[in-house]
């Protein structure tokens, strides 16, 4: 049981109460108590961290998303470990590679930027729409970014092609970083887009 408690000076503090039964001859209850007031507000500073993140997450005036690489980079590091060195030219003489990389990736969560991009309502609709907005001629550019991602390479930026949900193609400039603690699976990733038509 948490509870709060008043020292002899009038400072309330957090206290973690837990009780137990001790089996003897008339059998007594002990309680202890510990001091978490410390656990209570590292708990709040996180809370608060996360709901600037949020914030800035959600109300950049850039389209931003979260994504995760990490069945991407395991493809790449398979074919590696299996002998393919030159990338570029694998991935051109294998667009099916390319493609089933372009399947892998999960994007966790998109911003509201993201949405006025793209001409979606909701999340929920930008999700199921998500291969629509890759034209034909994008997949030369994600074949490029793949090839960076396996030379570990952990931030880059080019311009490509999207597509927005009623079909109007439009110019951006994609910049693709993997967040620090996250190099070696790239399971969290921030993917910023800026229209340049």
């Amino acid at each position: 049981i948490e509870a709060q408690h008043r020292r002899k000076d009038g400072t309330i503090y957090d206290v973690e109460v837990s009780t137990q039964f001790i089996s003897t001859e008339g059998g007594k209850t002990v309680s202890f108590m510990r001091d978490i007031t410390a656990r209570r507000q590292i708990e709040e500073m996180m809370r608060t961290s996360e709901k600037r993140f949020r914030g800035l997450f959600d109300d950049s005036p850039i389209s931003q998303w979260e994504e995760d690489f990490s069945a991407v980079k395991q493809l790449l590091d398979a074919l590696r470990a299996g002998g393919v060195s030159d990338f570029a030219s694998y991935l051109s003489q294998h667009p099916e590679v390319v493609l089933e990389c372009a399947g892998m990736i999960k994007v966790l969560d998109v911003n509201k930027a993201t949405l006025h991009l793209f001409g979606a309502a909701r999340k929920e609709d930008f999700y199921q729409n998500l291969t629509s907005i890759f034209p034909e001629e994008a997949i030369k550019y994600f074949r490029a970014e793949l090839v960076l991602i396996a030379s570990n390479v952990t931030h880059f930026e080019m311009e490509t092609v999207n597509r927005t949900l009623d079909g109007k193609e439009i110019s951006i400039v994609l910049n693709w970083a993997i967040l620090p603690g996250y190099e070696s699976d790239c399971s969290k990733v921030i993917v910023t887009l800026m229209d340049i038509t």
